[in-house]
């Protein structure tokens, strides 16, 4: 009897397992800025997923992230911040699925993305100043995020 029962909490508690998740990479589509306060809560900034053939994503279709919280940056390292939560998603068939799914991205990470570093170390130094502003130009800056999403 004992063994029935452990079996019978292991089924119910594995369903989780069996959940594929599935990385997908995303490069943002549109300028994201918060040195002028114009990204709140509920935004909706555009990301285009980069090649995944297990998702059944048309090419260049746009993911968008819905901003979820926003740190500005303060003093002595306090760095500017946007939190997603849920991702919009338009699959092959016209239809769009809201996933959850959490991405951050963190004005001192995404620091690290640009220039070469010989120029990165001139821009480190005002960050134990002041925070450093979350300011990624499109075409210009490169940086890549993962999110997960559970089928």
């Amino acid at each position: 009897m004992k063994k029935f029962i452990l079996i019978a909490i292991l089924l119910m508690s594995a369903n989780c397992v069996f959940a594929e998740r599935i990385p997908i990479k995303l490069v943002p589509a549109q300028n994201i800025s918060t040195c002028y306060d114009e990204i709140e809560p509920g935004d909706k900034i555009m990301f285009m997923p980069i090649n995944n053939p297990k998702i059944n994503i048309k090419p260049n279709t746009p993911i968008i992230g819905v901003v979820d919280y926003i740190q500005q940056n303060g003093w002595m390292t306090e760095n500017a911040e946007i939190q997603f939560k849920d991702f919009i998603i338009t699959l092959d068939n016209g239809k769009t699925k809201t996933y959850k799914s959490s991405l951050t991205i963190n004005g001192f990470e995404e620091l690290k993305t640009r220039y070469p570093k010989s120029k990165r170390f001139f821009e480190y130094i005002p960050v134990f100043i002041r925070g450093k502003e979350i300011d990624i130009r499109k075409g210009i800056d490169k940086p890549v995020y993962n999110i997960w999403i559970s089928f």
